[in-house]
């Protein structure tokens, strides 16, 4: 059980945790630091999942140089790593506000494990999701929940589950979220938004309008230009739904509002329609890209490369604009030959219980030999001439040229694609230096 950012750090770990050796007693997840293990040195059980902390530290560097030159401000979405440790880093070095997450367990987790503010980027619906709601909010009464509302029936269900189990005056904070047609949720139009509006002041007992949020993630058209147009004209739909809120005096009262959006893809347009924004109140103004601290070498690398293609970062101080540049994939899986019993073809002791594999499997970065690098490989895909054919539940198929060394016991580093669906399979992710030391560990909840 979480109950503070120090009950992680004394989260128990032992020879039964993925990824930890043997040990005669159990450790903590803090004193794993301590440990002085080596990942070539054959010190962790393999598979492991593991983090780069200098390509970590670096996208955090960078992503607060973007959001200061802007002015806007960083909740990056928590679902990704569902990590309270690295949390606590995203608002100490990497300069974020508070955390977005999808769920209010995972609000439960962000709160417990130190965040401030937290941010739930969806709607609550369902009696035991409101009153868990309602209970998070009052175990945690100066912390704020603000959800997404996109419907007149999603803001009576806050009122139908919750209303009696608020306490004392407090009322649950809404962020009216607004959609595309054809994309995800939220309400398409200014009659819809309107409605909500109304529905809001007739419950202004229950609940308080807070601001608008968005996701332009969702948005999908098959040209280039007319997904580009359509994500820049939703993003002003956005502002626009803002000043209809602010129009109707509902954030009266509020010092700061909010206006939020930005998943890892679009992230540089909404940076843009952002800080270019004029807004009828003021307002925090926040990206929610989750993805960035970590990215990968195949869907967020194609990601990269198209806001380079579209002119690079927007409003970066002097250097370089290269999202390529900045932001570099930091999360490495790394496994082991455990059989070369055909031609051209290695089985890898890593499987579909260890890998993402929804949006691609992962690809061969370099090949070890008794704690030396053999064979560097290119993260250019479509150059590499290693590649994850298929794979099962613990086991991948390896594919390489003819006449390649391949070894039993050759440990190799993967990259990635997406880190949503790798971290949720590692209840430990290795924190490594350059040299593959391991300088921690991050407890993940899932």
């Amino acid at each position: 059980m979480i109950s503070s950012p120090e009950s992680i750090r004394a989260w128990p770990v032992d020879g039964t945790s993925r990824g930890v050796p043997a040990l005669a007693a159990p450790i903590t997840i803090e004193s794993v630091a301590k440990q002085e293990w080596n990942l070539l040195q054959g010190d962790l059980a393999l598979p492991v999942l593991v983090l780069r902390d200098e390509r970590f530290r670096h996208n955090l560097r960078s992503m607060r140089r973007l959001v200061e030159a802007l002015g806007l401000s960083l909740a990056p979405h928590g679902k990704t790593p569902m990590a309270p440790q690295l949390f606590e880093e995203y608002v100490r070095e990497g300069g974020a506000w508070g955390v977005s997450v999808a769920t209010v367990p995972q609000a439960a987790v962000a709160a417990a494990g130190g965040m401030r503010h937290v941010l739930i980027a969806n709607q609550v619906i369902g009696r035991a999701n409101v009153e868990k709601l309602a209970a998070l909010r009052a175990a945690f009464p100066h912390r704020g929940f603000p959800s997404f509302v996109d419907s007149v029936d999603a803001l009576r269900q806050l009122v139908r589950f919750g209303r009696h189990r608020l306490v004392g005056e407090d009322r649950f904070d809404i962020l009216i979220e607004v959609g595309a047609a054809g994309a995800r949720t939220g309400a398409r139009s200014p009659d819809q938004v309107d409605a909500i509006v109304t529905a809001a002041r007739d419950h202004a007992e229950t609940v308080r309008v807070v601001g608008v949020g968005c996701y332009e993630g969702a948005i999908s058209h098959p040209d280039p230009q007319e997904n580009l147009a359509a994500v820049d004209a939703y993003l002003d739909f956005a502002v626009e739904a803002f000043n209809r809120v602010a129009g109707a005096g509902l954030l009266d009262g509020l010092a700061e509002a909010i206006l939020t959006g930005g998943g890892s893809v679009w992230f540089d347009r909404v940076a843009r329609a952002f800080a270019e924004a004029r807004l009828d109140h003021p307002a925090r103004r926040i990206l929610r890209c989750g993805s960035y601290p970590f990215m990968d070498h195949r869907q967020y690398r194609r990601k990269l490369a198209a806001i380079d293609a579209r002119g690079g970062l927007p409003g970066m101080p002097a250097g370089s604009t290269s999202a390529l540049e900045a932001f570099l994939p930091s999360l490495e899986l790394w496994a082991a030959v455990q059989s070369v019993c055909d031609p051209g073809r290695a089985i890898v002791a890593m499987g579909r219980r260890d890998l993402p594999y929804d949006q691609g499997l992962p690809i061969p970065l370099r090949q070890y030999r008794e704690g030396d690098l053999l064979h560097t490989l290119p993260e250019d895909e479509a150059a590499n001439p290693f590649r994850i054919e298929k794979a099962d539940d613990q086991h991948a198929y390896l594919s390489f040229p003819e006449g390649s060394d391949i070894r039993v016991g050759d440990l190799f580093a993967f990259g990635i694609s997406h880190p949503c669906t790798a971290f949720d399979k590692w209840p430990i992710v290795f924190r490594v230096d350059p040299a593959f030391n391991v300088t921690g560990a991050v407890k993940t909840f899932f």
